[in-house]
């Protein structure tokens, strides 16, 4: 009997320490956040963009038809959206006819030239971007009557 007693009582002590385990793990999964599937997080970098451009944002395509968008940003920053990331670059001071833009935290240069575009991880001192044009630089290259002076690279 009092073998019986002892299983009786280990039983239901395991019964309330698993019922009592199982509504801890209830309570702490409610005060987690939720992670953002991907897709939301695209198209939150794509809404972020437009609405932090103070001008007209421009495609640039290059190498490997790989997609990058630029835009004028508040306060002369450069904004730019590639590989599905938002990167807010400031100007740093260079030569005339060279727009040069750093993002230090992410380790990366946006070079523009009046006949393309590169794009620098300054970490691995690696160009990642090059031969990026909009299609006005890519129909100044093909035109050679259109001076470098009349193209806008923000468009």
């Amino acid at each position: 009997m009092r073998n019986i007693l002892l299983k009786l009582s280990f039983y239901i002590s395991s019964i309330f320490f698993i019922t009592t385990c199982l509504n801890l793990s209830a309570q702490t999964t409610k005060n987690i956040p939720k992670i953002l599937p991907q897709r939301q997080i695209i198209q939150h970098d794509e809404v972020k963009m437009d609405e932090q451009k103070s001008s007209e944002s421009a495609t640039w395509t290059c190498e490997n038809n790989v997609q990058v968008r630029t835009a004028a940003g508040r306060s002369d920053t450069l904004l730019v959206l590639w590989n599905k990331k938002l990167y807010s670059m400031v100007p740093v001071p260079g030569l005339n006819g060279v727009r040069h833009y750093a993002d230090k935290v992410n380790k990366l240069d946006w070079l523009e030239i009046p006949t393309k575009a590169m794009m620098f991880d300054t970490k691995l001192g690696q160009r990642i971007l090059d031969h990026c044009m909009t299609p006005e630089i890519s129909a100044a290259n093909q035109n050679p009557n259109q001076t470098a002076s009349n193209i806008d690279l923000m468009k």
